[in-house]
């Protein structure tokens, strides 16, 4: 039988938009179930009290932007050697450009927003 509660153990999981109610709600039961997670979000004070909480690092990165969303992406992935998924906690689709290389897909709903990753 397959066992759910070690399913996130080392999995590296992006949250963006985590100082938000849905965000921090799932980075906290994400934690707490062995996710690695790293958060992104722009208000500095909230971002870094979860980060110290729950012991993770975080990114300061506007979420509208998808350059710099891809930037932090790419420094996860360098840092870590992957990013397992990137979950949008924003309530709204990343806009990407037609030339960024980027997917987005609806893989995980959460709090209306897209899950968004790349290939």
């Amino acid at each position: 039988m397959f066992n759910l509660s070690n399913a996130f153990e080392k999995t590296r999981v992006i949250i963006r938009d985590a100082t938000g109610g849905v965000g921090s709600a799932l980075a906290r039961q994400w934690a707490t179930r062995g996710c690695q997670l790293s958060l992104v979000a722009r208000e500095q004070g909230r971002r870094d009290a979860l980060a110290d909480e729950l012991h993770v690092e975080a990114f300061n990165v506007a979420a509208t932007n998808s350059a710099v969303v891809e930037r932090c992406v790419a420094e996860v992935s360098k840092r870590h050697g992957r990013v397992d998924g990137v979950v949008n906690c924003t309530g709204s689709p990343l806009v990407l450009s037609p030339e960024n290389s980027w997917v987005t897909g609806q893989v995980l709903a959460v709090g209306g927003g897209l899950s968004s990753v790349q290939p």
